[in-house]
């Protein structure tokens, strides 16, 4: 049996970065961390594959660790970067 990998994006089609500011279920929150997994299926001449995310943990202000291992449809994306206080 194999399983399949599906690569990490917002439902908007934007690449999840670490400190992305999104909405999810409703709270404002952001990515605090990006679990990265080599594809060597898209090797190319150098024999060096890309990255892609594979899974990610936010911070909501209703929630202080969320572990999401499939891009969900509540997770919306707002801005790049971590917000300015």
């Amino acid at each position: 049996m194999t399983s399949q990998v599906r690569k990490q994006q917002y439902k908007t089609g934007e690449e999840i970065r670490l400190g992305d500011q999104i909405r999810y279920a409703g709270s404002y929150g952001i990515v605090t961390s990006v679990i990265y997994r080599r594809d060597g299926s898209s090797e190319n001449q150098n024999g060096k594959g890309s990255n892609h995310a594979i899974a990610l943990t936010i911070t909501t202000d209703a929630h202080p660790l969320i572990f999401i291992d499939q891009a969900e449809r509540d997770l919306e994306f707002l801005g790049r970067g971590y917000p300015i206080i």
